[in-house]
């Protein structure tokens, strides 16, 4: 004899990181606007495992252009402070340790001096343009287009991705808190340090593979 289950043989559950709602934003009036604030408020929690992530349906890297660009509403949200602290010491470590292709394989930890994308992903990551050796001389305060680094997408990252580090303790700054500020301004100062040994002499910026 088979079974055929209900809705009721079956528990949903939610799970995302324990952050705690700070903002309660509300339209008394507008019905179709608090349905929209209510989804994004459920969005950003399905998307914080630990890091923010990328889409919770399929896919749990920690992307840094998606991270960035939803940091201002997800601070405004939720108290975001100690996730991102614990995201932003990620990325100094990861600077610390450094890292260059050897083979395929990594080597850590050692001082971070060349390219660390995948080299069977010709198309993502490795394709730089500007660089004619396509390698970096000094890549101390890159950021990589994924954190942790998943050897998905590349190191140093795209600069709308890469510059997470500067752009992430600001945007929680702006909305008046410095702690994010005072903890990881140095990295902050590599991070930009980075890119201005990487312009030209007009101030462009010339790698980048995202568009």
């Amino acid at each position: 004899m088979s079974y055929v289950p209900t809705t009721k043989d079956l528990t949903g559950l939610f799970l995302h990181s324990d952050v705690k709602q700070s903002g309660n934003l509300k339209f008394p009036s507008s019905p179709i606007l608090n349905q929209i604030q209510t989804s994004i408020v459920q969005t950003q929690l399905s998307n914080l495992h630990f890091h923010p992530t990328d889409c919770p349906q399929r896919e749990k890297r920690g992307w840094t252009g998606d991270a960035q660009f939803t940091s201002r509403q997800a601070s405004l949200n939720f108290d975001m402070r100690l996730l991102y602290s614990e995201w932003l010491q990620t990325m100094q470590d990861h600077d610390t340790a450094g890292c260059a292709i050897n083979g395929n394989l990594p080597t850590f930890p050692q001082t971070n001096k060349d390219k660390c994308c995948y080299p069977s992903h010709k198309s993502f990551g490795c394709d730089y343009t500007g660089i004619p050796n396509k390698t970096f001389t000094n890549t101390q305060g890159s950021v990589a287009d994924v954190v942790p680094f998943m050897y998905v997408g590349g190191w140093p990252g795209d600069p709308s991705w890469g510059a997470i580090a500067t752009v992430l303790p600001y945007t929680v700054w702006k909305g008046g808190d410095d702690a994010l500020v005072t903890e990881f301004y140095q990295l902050a100062k590599s991070n930009v340090d980075f890119f201005l040994r990487e312009a030209s002499k007009d101030g462009l910026i010339e790698f980048g593979y995202y568009g």
